[in-house]
């Protein structure tokens, strides 16, 4: 379950880096004289982290489609509105999924 939780870090640190570089994007094409190759190469790498992003899910989705208990949790609370796939794992991983080790441990 580790790498359930690591994998969600890594998801959550590449969107950061999704958000970080589309506001550079802005900045460049908002400014004056804009380098049309400096806004191919930002849009080529979101491309390219938005991608490697869709690979962690499927990976995600692959790892807890293992485990049917778990894999039948996460759908039933994916069906709340406002809740996805990413962000209950993620909790998931923070909190319950940690106990779950912890106890495995203790016994």
């Amino acid at each position: 379950m580790k790498s359930i939780k690591s994998l969600c870090r890594e998801y959550h640190s590449i969107k950061d880096n999704i958000t970080e570089i589309k506001n550079q994007l802005h900045a460049i094409k908002n400014s004056y004289k804009a380098e049309k190759q400096s806004i191919a190469r930002k849009t080529k790498l979101i491309k390219l982290l938005e991608k490697q992003t869709n690979e962690i899910i499927n990976q995600l989705k692959t790892i807890i489609a293992k485990d049917r208990k778990l894999s039948e949790k996460i759908e039933k609370v994916t069906t709340a509105k406002g809740l996805g796939f990413i962000t209950v794992v993620s909790v998931l991983a923070e909190t319950v999924l940690v106990q779950r080790e912890l106890d495995f441990y203790l016994i």
